[in-house]
């Protein structure tokens, strides 16, 4: 069996709470494997697919073959490619090794699928009924260089809130840079639209820019869209004096506010993470207590891999407190907010 019984018990559990209409799953697989597939991928997304409908009855595997004519009216190409929703008019594709190496993205798209809810602020969706032009997104990766669990889930967001305009296909082959190396993509993870080399996207991807890329290939009134975005992104990650919540870092303003506030306590996050959600509610009080003493600020490791990288974060959530530009401590994991709170008193008596 691929899922053990820890993860099998959570994965019921979670399918129980979610799961609201049936998923139709099919699994595309050829019987000649060709060029870079893999023989044991296609029997890995098969397996996988029948211990999911094992796990939950709403979950209706199908098994089809590259060969057969819906294969071909979609032009699937290679084995395995899995297809979520489709009898439900999605248009979301897990192409080669991808389901294997984003497994919460792929587990999240069948509940979304089935709950037939995109969750998507409502204020991102009335910008993206804007497009009126169908959009195939591609998202490019291999082992070593995976896209962003929640890059991923907003694009699997929008191809749920738009089925008839987005088509999200995750492109995770053995030999993805083989692949596309006609396209001349030399940085992955990336992302391609309709298969227009000026749309390529690499990394730093952040959702506001694959936002605007989805804008600018699709709306008609593109710029205006566009301007608004960057507006909107401008003040998210505004530095300001004396916060009573956390703020938001980036590339863009990590070092500034580092320079900046005399003590700065940066978490280092991600969506995915479920002891850094534990932690969140503990850092927005303490933000609120330390007003003009302490700063807060929130880094999410997935859109700014690289300053995670120049800090070693190796496990998340990672609180890193800087005074005067200098790492004073790092604390790992979630803590009691009283720990946290000596801690921090402490450096402020050396103030």
């Amino acid at each position: 069996m691929l899922v053990d019984g820890r993860t099998r018990d959570l994965l019921r559990e979670k399918f129980d709470q979610e799961l609201e209409e049936k998923v139709d799953i099919k699994v595309f697989t050829r019987s000649i494997i060709i060029d870079s597939e893999s023989l044991e991928s296609a029997r890995l997304a098969e397996s996988l697919v029948r211990e999911l409908s094992q796990i939950s009855s709403k979950i209706i595997p199908e098994f089809m073959s590259l060969e057969d004519n819906l294969a071909k009216e979609l032009n699937l190409s290679v084995s395995p490619t899995i297809l979520i929703g489709r009898d439900k008019d999605y248009n979301i594709q897990f192409w080669g090794n991808s389901f294997i190496w984003i497994p919460q993205v792929f587990i999240e798209t069948i509940s979304l699928v089935s709950q037939g809810k995109s969750k998507l602020e409502s204020k991102l969706v009335s910008k993206l009924r804007n497009i009126d032009r169908e959009l195939l997104v591609d998202i490019y990766f291999n082992r070593q260089l995976l896209i962003s669990n929640s890059l991923g889930l907003l694009a699997i967001r929008i191809a749920v809130e738009f089925p008839k305009m987005i088509k999200v296909r995750f492109r995770g082959e053995q030999k993805t840079e083989d692949r596309i190396g006609k396209l001349a993509l030399l940085k992955l993870p990336a992302i391609l639209i309709n298969g227009e080399r000026d749309s390529l996207l690499t990394p730093p991807i952040s959702e506001t820019e694959f936002i605007k890329r989805l804008i600018l290939y699709g709306a008609p009134h593109r710029k205006e869209l566009i301007v608004e975005l960057e507006e909107e992104e401008k003040k998210k990650f505004e530095l300001v004096d004396n916060p009573d919540s956390p703020i938001l870092l980036s590339h863009k303003n990590f070092d500034e506010a580092v320079r900046r506030y005399v003590i700065l306590v940066v978490d280092f996050w991600a969506q995915w993470c479920a002891p850094c959600l534990m932690l969140a509610p503990i850092i927005e009080r303490l933000a609120k207590k330390y007003k003009g003493k302490i700063v807060f600020g929130k880094l999410n490791i997935e859109e700014n891999q690289e300053i995670a990288s120049r800090f070693g974060i190796m496990s998340i959530p990672t609180l890193i407190i800087f005074k005067k530009g200098n790492i004073m401590d790092t604390l790992i994991g979630v803590m009691p907010e009283s720990t946290l709170e000596e801690k921090f008193n402490m450096y402020l008596e050396k103030r």
